[in-house]
């Protein structure tokens, strides 16, 4: 490794990297001693009646190498194909890799998966503050108060909307970007992969309430670029697209 290198890893760890370890031993700290006690993430009948069965049944599905569309076992048939509480493409609710089992293993297996997406939403309110431009402790506490607050943990009950709120403050970090530089590619790269993270894990509404967000919050920086007369030389740029 030469020194270049080893400036920018002494770098990374300085602006970033002491506070993402303090990131992952916060949350080690709040989870953590729930789950080495045997204890439940939001056992509520959502998750007994609905949740449990539905994936449980499209897990087994996916790891016989099939692609759920259709759920034989519940009612007289459930169309999982179209329907709006989540998306069986959605590549980290893990069908076809993970087993969600069954009765009291799949809501094991659920909160396990509902606390990964609140790491990753932890995480992402942590790059969401920095692209805004906080500092790496402001983004800490800002990151922490985000993710211990009550209407997270409200939320986080049901595993769609954990998982698709998750990646919302990526999709604002992108808009932020998109703002700064219309054609940067990690700012269109940010904001389409969120979108798309968010329209597969709940397509009901999360994607209603990201597109109010988003229409609200693009209005007005459009607004201020039409003020600065720069509206012609953006829209230019968009049509390259």
């Amino acid at each position: 490794m030469n020194r270049s290198s080893v400036a920018q890893v002494r770098h990374f760890w300085r602006e970033d990297g002491v506070f993402l370890a303090l990131m992952l031993a916060l949350f080690a700290l709040r989870f953590w001693p729930a789950f080495a006690n045997g204890q439940l993430y939001a056992p509520f009948q959502d998750n007994i009646w609905l949740y449990g069965p539905l994936f449980s049944r499209a897990s087994e599905i996916a790891l016989s190498g099939n692609f759920p569309y259709w759920l034989d076992t519940v009612l007289g048939g459930f169309p999982l194909y179209q329907t709006p509480h989540f998306s069986a493409t959605y590549p980290f609710y893990f069908f076809g890799l993970l087993n969600y089992g069954k009765a009291l293993e799949v809501l094991y297996t659920l909160s396990y998966v509902t606390c990964f997406h609140v790491l990753i939403l932890y995480l992402n309110l942590y790059v969401l503050l920095r692209v805004a431009g906080a500092g790496g402790l402001a983004s800490l506490c800002g990151a922490t108060i985000g993710v211990v607050s009550g209407n997270t943990e409200v939320s986080a009950h049901w595993i769609v909307i954990a998982a698709a709120w998750s990646w919302f403050p990526l999709f604002v970090a992108g808009m932020i970007r998109l703002l700064r530089a219309p054609l940067s590619f990690g700012g269109i790269a940010l904001f389409s992969l969120s979108a798309a993270l968010i329209c597969t894990a709940n397509p009901a509404q999360p994607v209603i309430q990201s597109a109010f967000v988003c229409a609200f919050y693009l209005w007005p920086g459009l607004d201020a670029i039409r003020s600065e007369g720069q509206a012609s030389f953006y829209r230019k740029r968009l049509s390259r697209l």
